[in-house]
């Protein structure tokens, strides 16, 4: 089996070659740590690692979540952030990368490779998810496959749920929306009530008690306003 190749971003080198020689005794292909945004972009083209460790302050003007927000944009692999900083502002940026693992420091060998494991298999759910282009439901005694782009919103009444296509119609099925929301990929639905799930790509207004899809007004509730705004500034 091919070893997991990982990169370290980390300024810091006694901490850079703590992290190298831990990942190496857990049976990871290791690269030799670099310490700075533009030396980290080299080994993205150069080695191509199958993911990167990266410390959010390293060297020069552009920190690791510049980095990671690279990453994202030209790149389909999965990274995973390790720092000391846990202030409020640093994780409000780091979040919005989407990191598939974090890891303060102080960190034990099992955390380091727990964070990894955990960050590689956020990674393959995630492509899973965004590689998903329709569900299944049961309307009567029907089965439909619905493709996601054709969802406007779904409404729960009682034990069913009705989907509200694009094209004007609707399919009902027997099911509670919890269970139908787990089978829905989350990047892309989100609920906004009790009672209703939205397709995000669909909205074309959010105000203080309802969103707009199409020229259907749906209420929000407040819980779920604030969620669906930053949703929307990550879409």
């Amino acid at each position: 089996m091919k070893k997991i190749k990982i990169g370290i971003v980390e300024d810091e080198m006694i901490i850079a070659s703590v992290i190298h020689d831990c990942l190496q005794k857990l049976n990871y292909q290791v690269l030799e740590p670099v310490m700075s945004y533009k030396e980290a972009i080299e080994m993205l083209y150069t080695e191509q690692p199958d993911l990167l460790v990266i410390d959010i302050r390293i060297s020069g003007k552009l920190d690791g979540i510049h980095l990671a927000e690279y990453i994202r944009e030209n790149y389909s692999m999965p990274f995973i952030f390790v720092t000391a900083n846990s202030d409020s502002e640093t994780l409000s940026r780091a979040k919005k990368t989407n990191p598939n693992a974090y890891l303060l420091k102080p960190f034990t060998h099992n955390d380091l490779y727990a964070a990894i494991e955990i960050g590689l298999n956020n990674f393959e759910m995630q492509k899973t998810v965004n590689t998903q282009t329709s569900i299944v439901v049961k309307d009567g005694y029907a089965f439909f496959q619905v493709p996601l782009s054709e969802i406007l919103y779904l409404i729960s009444a009682d034990n069913y749920v009705q989907l509200f296509l694009v094209s004007g119609k609707s399919v009902l099925t027997r099911s509670s929306l919890n269970e139908i929301k787990k089978r829905l990929p989350h990047h892309l639905f989100f609920q906004i009530s009790r009672s209703c799930i939205v397709n995000i790509s669909f909205i074309s207004k959010v105000d203080k008690s309802s969103v707009m899809i199409k020229e259907v007004s749906l209420p929000i509730s407040n819980p779920f306003r604030e969620l669906i705004i930053d949703q929307l500034n990550r879409f």
